[in-house]
């Protein structure tokens, strides 16, 4: 059974110099409290809570001490308000007397805080009032402070926290022992390393399963599977504040010296600290096995625990047809109380038998003994043995084909290794490989343009004078298929550019091998910050409205690069990047097309263009469509809410226009018309000199003025 864990681990509460806040409030008291008190009593008040509970009381009735009286009126009250010495804070209702006081964040001890009453001919009093935060873990009605069992598990906190009381204080510093760091390290959790066996947060003193083993701390303790009887991880039944002690412990339990069933084997540890090991189940059964005259056969089992550094006891069997007995190491036996059991080679007797092992562990009281499945041994003696290959390590090119190996190399004929003229070689099975075949000397050939995989082909070999005289094994081969690691660079000419200069982006890529590399695509496709105009490449061609350089093969070590020419933009995006789109060939650290900016086929790169705003002195509106229109080019983009207004030579507005907020709509630029609404009416303007101011509208920029000459 597990608790929740309100044990998190948090910042270490320091003793400091409290922030006080002292309120004076002036408060009459007539006729509501006890008038008749000659002299100011103000009495102590006490109260208990759990952590990270808030407290909400009255100071002035009866807290354990008596009711306060408050003398002669009218009384003043001085209450404290603010973070107490041990962090927790107060609010004090002055109308009332009523208070809350919030403990720090898990926090436990014992907290204070003061208030003073003062009569009208200035005699004080003052009181305390003690805050006691304390768990009661088990809920028996015994806080924890005092509770000699906190876990009710018929084991003493001391004895499960190393002769230390975890609940108490021992420095005053209001932090319980089994979290204080002034005598222990803490883990993760905050709890001391030492009284927190498992790790989980929980300390042992609470803990129903002070080791995580899944066995009650009870029932290991007291050596017995039924010491808890309702499941619970308490001792007994249903333990409640009837069946504890006014010191927390069990009135059932007999608190005698926790067990140690393992000693025997030199174990020093209790049983309920020491994580035993759970035999939650057998991972691999033994399986059939076939013994021949030169290889041993051997029976394994796997088992599920929740441990690995607890004695695990073994015992194979053997059934001959008479049921299973034990079996003792020697003769053609070996590991017969481990976990792997070995039958040595050579005895034709053995054909036929099962084999079996019972699992045990001498500690772990809430077990029962595991037994295997029972598993089959066949006994094969032949002249011929053929034994199964794996050429794994050495492995063939798909694309290349080649020999993965040879089978006959271990092979054996009367107990040495066979001559490939006095045997005979067939192919059984080609484990999917189209093509595959086992030449006469043994060796294994793979066809070229042999998919990736791993495959299992089968084969069997007999001897030439006594073709009855066969056996058949297995050949595990490994097929890659070519790599080549392609990495993409990019560079920029001209990183700081100005509107509507030419920048160069150069792309170079490099076969990094160790194969050649086909079918190889770019992707480089223009952002809007640029327009294109030319690119020149070293190999393949490049499409600028696809982005797409069709670079086709490149051999390993070589490399190949694209330059691109374009026109800086007065505004879009001037982040270019480019990447490995496609190829033949597996890449080992990168996948094409794939937008992976932590890989090495791909790169990027963003100018950061200048624009600057020229203001033309001439314009001729004679309608031979050049130069016709006063325009600032890129105004509206950088400033989308300008404003512009035009007069002539005797301050007569001629013109004004107001931009529309949007940087991608072309202004109305001037035309050398006056407006209609304006002092010329709608009509066109004589040649001269004319004056205008540009309002920017944005980031402070002052106005702007200056002149333009008309000219028809």
């Amino acid at each position: 059974m597990n608790h929740i864990n309100p044990f998190q681990k948090n910042t270490r509460t320091y003793l400091k110099q409290a922030k006080l806040v002292i309120i004076l409030l002036v408060v009459s008291y007539v006729g509501v409290h006890n008038l008749h008190a000659q002299i100011p009593i103000a009495k102590d008040d006490s109260f208990s809570i759990p952590p990270n509970t808030i407290l909400n009381g009255y100071l002035f009735v009866d807290n354990g001490s008596g009711v306060d009286e408050f003398g002669i009126p009218p009384t003043t009250i001085t209450f404290f308000t603010g973070t107490t010495i041990n962090g927790g804070t107060t609010v004090v209702n002055s109308g009332t007397g009523s208070f809350s006081y919030t403990p720090d964040p898990n926090f436990m001890g014992v907290d204070t805080f003061t208030y003073t009453i003062t009569d009208n001919n200035g005699v004080t009093s003052t009181a305390t009032v003690t805050i006691t935060v304390n768990l009661d873990w088990d809920a028996d009605g015994v806080l924890d402070l005092i509770d000699l069992d906190d876990d009710n598990d018929g084991i003493l906190d001391t004895l499960e926290s190393e002769g230390v009381d975890p609940s108490a204080d021992i420095d005053s510093d209001g932090i319980p022992n089994y979290k204080d760091e002034d005598f222990c390290e803490l883990n993760d959790q905050g709890i001391c390393t030492n009284l927190d066996l498992d790790n989980d947060g929980v300390p042992n003193h609470f803990d129903f399963d002070s080791d995580g083993d899944g066995c009650f701390d009870v029932n290991e303790a007291y050596g017995s599977s039924t010491t808890d009887s309702n499941g619970d991880g308490t001792f007994g039944a249903v333990v409640g504040a009837a069946e504890v002690n006014s010191d927390g412990t069990v009135i059932l339990a007999g608190y005698t010296t926790p067990v140690n069933l393992d000693s025997s084997n030199g174990n020093i540890v209790l049983d309920y600290l020491q994580k035993s090991v759970a035999l939650t189940g057998i991972t691999t059964q033994p399986i059939d096995v076939t013994l021949t005259s030169s290889n041993n056969a051997i029976f394994n089992v796997e088992l599920a625990t929740s441990s690995t550094d607890i004695v695990i006891n073994y015992q194979w069997q053997e059934n001959s047809g008479s049921g299973f007995i034990d079996i003792s190491n020697g003769g053609i036996y070996s590991g017969a109380t481990t976990e792997t059991l070995t039958v040595f080679a050579g005895d034709a007797s053995l054909n036929g038998n099962l084999y079996c092992v019972i699992i045990s562990t001498p500690s772990f009281v809430c077990n029962s003994n595991i037994v295997s499945n029972p598993a089959l041994l066949t006994v094969d003696i032949r002249i011929i043995e053929a034994v199964a290959d794996n050429f794994n390590t050495i492995p063939v090119i798909g694309n290349v084909g080649g020999i993965a190996g040879d089978v006959t190399e271990n092979d054996t004929l009367n107990g040495v290794t066979v001559t490939d003229e006095d045997t005979i070689i067939t192919l059984d099975s080609n484990g999917g490989i189209i093509g595959l075949i086992i030449d006469e000397n043994g060796n294994v050939i793979v066809p070229h343009s042999t998919p990736e995989g791993s495959y299992n082909i089968k084969y069997t070999i007999c001897e030439k004078l006594n073709l009855e005289n066969c056996d058949s094994a297995t050949v595990d081969i490994l097929v890659t298929a070519e790599k080549s690691d392609l990495a993409l660079t990019k560079t920029v000419d001209n990183e700081i550019p100005k509107v509507g200069d030419n920048v160069v982006f150069t792309i170079k890529l490099i076969n990094n091998g160790p194969n050649n590399a086909t079918g190889v695509m770019v992707m480089d496709e223009l952002q809007s910050g640029y327009t294109y105009i030319n690119h020149t490449a070293s190999t393949g061609f490049y499409e600028n409205t696809t982005g797409l350089w069709n670079v086709g093969s490149i051999e390993n070590g070589s490399n190949e690069t694209l330059t691109i020419t374009t026109l800086v933009n007065a505004s879009g995006n001037y982040t270019n990047m480019a990447e490995v789109y496609l190829a033949d060939q597996e890449d080992p650290n990168s996948t094409p097309n794939n937008k992976n900016t932590n890989e090495n086929d791909q790169d990027e790169v963003t100018t950061m263009p200048i624009t600057l705003l020229v203001f033309p002195e001439e314009f001729t509106p004679n309608g031979d469509g050049i130069n016709e229109k006063f325009e600032i080019r890129t105004l509206e983009v950088f400033y989308p809410n300008f404003r512009m207004e035009i007069v002539n030579r005797y301050g007569s507005k001629v013109y004004e226009y107001k931009h529309n907020g949007n940087p991608n709509t072309v202004p109305t630029w001037w035309d050398g018309y006056s407006e209609g609404r304006l002092n010329f009416g709608n009509s066109t303007l004589p040649t001269g000199t004319y004056f205008y101011t540009i309002y920017f509208n944005k980031d402070g920029r002052k106005p702007y003025t200056s002149w333009i000459y008309l000219r028809r």
